[in-house]
């Protein structure tokens, strides 16, 4: 800013002290006020750095000016929209056997037991889903099932048994998707075991011996 200050005032100084003739009165052309203000202009860069004259006399002096009516020229801020408010599913429905224990069962017997989801809101819901983890357990329920505030639904989930002839524990869990977006992880444990050979049956003939 200084330095561009102190071209403006070299040139008015300069365009100043032109001598006055006759023709004082007529414009003065654009040639002659460039010629002055071009060696006006070096003068004063050489002061403060001779290197930079050359640079300052081919640097026009008007600043661009932006185009204020271009909307590239502004940004405006988009206010962020604010995350809706989490539902707590289990405020929305109550649910009877959500964590299931089977105790002992014979491994490779099928079994089965039931889940209770009772809509405990003011609106009506609706059973989207039940997703299971693995193969060995079936889910049994109506897709898309609506109940009214105050009803129950129920699902039936089977357990296959594991692997026949064989002792080991188990813990499955199961994904149940409400109203298309709430969900509840229910599961179920137990422990399989191996059933006793049963005797053969008494033959009754044996008897006649």
């Amino acid at each position: 800013m200084f330095f561009l200050a102190t071209i403006a005032l070299s040139v008015s100084m300069a365009i100043a002290q032109q001598p006055v003739t006759k023709k004082a009165t007529s414009k003065v052309s654009k040639k002659e006020v460039k010629k002055v203000v071009k060696a006006e202009v070096t003068k004063a860069v050489e002061v403060l750095d001779p290197s930079k004259a050359a640079a300052a006399v081919s640097t026009p002096l008007v600043a661009p000016v932006t185009n204020t009516t271009d909307p590239s020229q502004f940004q405006v801020s988009t206010p962020a929209t604010p995350a809706a408010p989490q539902v707590d599913v289990n405020k929305v429905f109550e649910f009877t056997n959500d964590n299931y224990d089977f105790g002992k069962i014979v491994g490779g017997k099928a079994v089965e037991y039931t889940i209770s989801i009772k809509n405990v809101s003011k609106e009506e819901a609706a059973l989207t889903f039940v997703q299971p983890t693995c193969g060995c357990t079936t889910p049994k329920y109506e897709a898309n099932k609506k109940f009214a505030p105050g009803e129950t639904v129920q699902v039936i989930l089977g357990f296959n048994g594991g692997s026949p002839g064989q002792a080991t524990p188990f813990n499955k869990a199961v994904t149940i998707t409400l109203n298309g977006t709430l969900t509840k992880t229910v599961t179920f444990k137990g422990e399989t075991y191996v059933a006793p050979a049963e005797p053969a049956p008494a033959n009754p003939s044996m008897n006649k011996f």
